[in-house]
């Protein structure tokens, strides 16, 4: 998956298994260099499976901050100061940076739009890797992460990941299922390759939910 791009952008309903995601990328990534993850809910939950994923844990540095002011400051720090053997940065969840205190939908985010992402997305002339976590918001009858518009100008790869009735997660880009993830006993992420049949039900069920 890593071989697809350089700008990732990984969305979902809660509980899907977006930060599990984020997590295999990351311990993927560590094999090649530093991996710096920048946690903007100021929870620690992830941790644990971030651990679970990584064989070598040294080369991961997690920054965890609070409040949209001190996130945003906290990624254009990591973006000015980071190590030339730095691989992927992560950034999850990047809708709590947003601004929600505004009042006008329109300006949900603006500010992170025109100042952090694009020193995010500058990373990426430099060959960092750079995964972006968004949760959705309900709006005018559709689940779409806020400003979803807005940071596809930049062309990440985006990935929906979407929980299944059988307590595994599909993976999928424009519709099309790219993988099946499933998380072992020991809260290893698995990802396989879909098999044909699914692939044409999950295509099924893209067009109907459509």
């Amino acid at each position: 998956m890593l071989r697809m791009g350089d700008l990732f952008h990984i969305w979902g309903e809660a509980g899907s298994g977006k930060t599990l995601l984020a997590c295999s990328l990351a311990a993927e990534a560590a094999r090649d260099g530093i991996v710096r993850w920048i946690c903007a809910d100021g929870k620690r939950s992830f941790v644990r499976a971030l651990k679970s994923n990584t064989k070598n844990s040294s080369k991961i540095t997690v920054n965890i901050f609070n409040g949209h002011k001190e996130v945003q400051e906290g990624i254009l720090s990591v973006c000015e100061m980071l190590p030339d053997d730095t691989s992927l940065i992560v950034v999850d969840p990047i809708t709590r940076v947003l601004d929600m205190t505004r009042r006008e939908e329109i300006m949900w985010g603006r500010d992170l739009i025109e100042n952090a992402l694009p020193s995010l997305v500058a990373l990426t002339e430099r060959g960092v890797k750079v995964v972006l976590v968004s949760e959705v918001r309900s709006l005018e009858e559709r689940v779409t992460p806020v400003m979803h518009e807005s940071i596809l100008i930049w062309k990440p790869v985006d990935i929906r990941v979407v929980r299944s009735l059988e307590r595994d997660s599909r993976l999928l880009i424009d519709g099309n299922p790219l993988a099946r993830m499933m998380i072992d006993i020991k809260g290893v992420v698995r990802l396989s390759v879909p098999t044909q049949e699914w692939r044409r039900s999950e295509c099924s069920e893209s067009q109907f939910s459509a």
